[in-house]
This record gives C-alpha cells, structure tokens and sequence, in this order.
C-alpha cells in the first residue's frame, strides 16, 4: 500500500509540472507590443536652427549652456535651474542696464552662414522682474565689428511670473554671420529663458 500512495504522489506531482509547463508555454505565445515614448523639449521637437535652443545641454562647470556665449559680469550674469521635465532653464540677472554696450558683453549665440530666408524668431520666457527684456539680431559684416540688423528684434514684455510666449518674423537677405543676443533698456530686471528657438517661416518653405 505504501509503494501504491508513493506512486501516486510521483503521478501528481508529475501531471502538476506537465501543467505548468504548458501554461508557461501558452504564455510565451501571447503576442504584444512594448513601446518607449520619449518626451522631447519643444526645441526638439521642430527643426530648430539654434541647435541647444531648449538649453538641454549644459556642461559642468561651464558658466552657459552649451553653444552659448556669457555676458560680461559688470552687466548681467546667468544660473543653471532644472527646467520641468528634460533640460534646464537659464535665469538672467542684470547688475545694470547694457543697451547699447558691446554685442560682445550680451548673453548671446552666434549663428554662422544663415540663408536668405524668411524666419521666425520665438522664445519661451518667464519674466521675474520687470520692466522690460530685449533681444535684437545683429549681423558680422567682418571680424570684429557688428552692425544691427533687426533691434530690437522682440520686446519682453507682461505679467510677472508668468509663462510668456513672444515670436517674430523676419527676413535674411544676405548670407552671413549673426548674432542673437539679450540687453536691457533700463533698470535690472530678471527672467528665466526656457526657449529661444528660430525656425524658416512655412510660408517660405515650398
């Protein structure tokens, strides 16, 4: 009788097994489809001319995000903070007001060989203090010396603490080097840069 019940154990537990493998088995056939959704800053998201637009790129150590060139101290001076998602944000502080001060003193970015085109200018900015940021587009006729182009090109402008969206359209006629860059008129306000993007104008796009 015992050897009876010990065979009927073994039996058991052997149909158990066999069952679990057959369910392991079905599950391996199921079919299904796993996808990875990465969310990208708005700058990535269309063909953006300014390639760090969304300033997702900001090196350790480095006193600007990366592509971007500091303005000089005595005027302004920026910081790092971490932007809602991916990225960072650049908040600008001014010490006093640098209208008309050299380009080369701006918080800035150079884009070189721009095509006659027609282009909108946008940015995405929150103002801290006002009254009022600037950001003109200067061209490098030659080394070392710029000239105005389009200034100011967008006037910062509105409520406090409060997600703005400015943009402009402009055109370029002659392919050279520009510079974008921001200043003050007046006072020492503060704002925190989240964009600055320039993209053609779909009008000129065929």
């Amino acid at each position: 009788m015992q050897f009876s019940i010990d065979k009927f154990v073994f039996v058991c537990i052997f149909i158990f097994l066999i069952s679990c493998s057959s369910s392991v088995v079905q599950e391996s056939n199921l079919k299904g489809e796993f996808k990875v959704l990465e969310v990208q800053p708005i700058s990535g998201q269309i063909n953006n001319i300014i390639k760090n637009g969304s300033f997702i790129e900001w090196l350790s150590g480095s006193r600007v995000p990366s592509g971007f060139l500091p303005p000089f101290s005595q005027y302004s001076y920026v910081n790092k903070r971490d932007k809602k998602g991916t990225g960072y944000e650049v908040v600008q502080k001014w010490v006093k007001a640098d209208v008309g001060a050299d380009i080369n003193n701006l918080f800035r970015i150079s884009i070189s060989d721009l095509q006659p085109n027609s282009y909108i200018f946008s940015i995405n900015a929150t103002l801290i203090k006002g009254p009022q940021v600037n950001i003109g587009i200067w061209k490098v006729s030659e080394p070392g010396k710029t000239e105005p182009f389009v200034d100011p090109l967008i006037e910062i402008t509105g409520e406090l603490n409060k997600p703005l969206h400015f943009e402009k359209t402009f055109i370029i006629e002659q392919s050279d080097i520009y510079i974008i860059g921001a200043y003050v008129p007046e006072g020492t306000p503060q704002i925190i840069w989240s964009d600055w993007i320039l993209t053609t104008s779909p009008a000129s796009n065929p």
